[in-house]
């Protein structure tokens, strides 16, 4: 009988070991536990057409061959405009535009723990062009560039780190910026 609870304890340890390791890679499939990534920038604010600097710092729980590591500088807008509906009837809908995207290497693809990435970014001098013309033309050009600018939000800026994992939930983070 003690033989046989012998095998029967050391077949449960087994089984045990199996599943925690099991759960472990389910966890860091899901990206849980893999690490954390930052965004740091100098300075609170940064002018339009000014470089944008600072520091991504990576830190994972251990080394991990990643695909690269990315710094993206996005600006969204959120404008409302009217939406036709069943029965011709028009409603409000509010909706976020992508007004500017620009992706930075930080990383090519390698094996990485505890890392930091400087960067510097350049903020484009303008994000859209207004026309400009004189006379009834630009009067009529003014108002429309007038009613338009009250159906759009403020301008919001956000730097994007990723530290892409291969088969795995990516290492991601997000910060909002002043630019202006």
């Amino acid at each position: 009988m003690k033989r046989w609870l012998d095998v029967l304890d050391r077949g449960m340890d087994k089984v045990t070991s199996e599943a925690l390791r099991v759960t472990d890679q389910a966890r860091k499939v899901a990206g849980i536990g893999v690490g954390t990534i930052a965004i740091r920038p100098k300075g609170s604010n940064t002018a339009m057409g000014d470089d944008l600097r600072g520091v991504v710092e990576l830190k994972l729980e251990e080394a991990t061959e990643l695909e690269g590591v990315t710094l993206s500088l996005v600006a969204k807008q959120k404008r409302m405009g009217l939406q036709q509906g069943a029965g011709g009837k028009r409603s409000p809908v509010q909706r976020m535009v992508m007004l500017y995207s620009q992706e930075l290497p930080l990383a090519g693809a390698g094996t990485y723990q505890a890392e930091s990435f400087p960067f510097s970014v350049r903020v484009p001098a303008q994000l859209e062009e207004r026309l400009d013309a004189q006379g009834a033309l630009g009067d009529v050009l003014k108002f429309a560039q007038g009613v338009q600018a009250m159906t759009r939000g403020p301008v919001l800026w956000s730097l994007d780190a990723v530290a892409a994992v291969p088969w795995k939930r990516n290492v991601r983070a997000t910060v909002d910026v002043s630019i202006g």
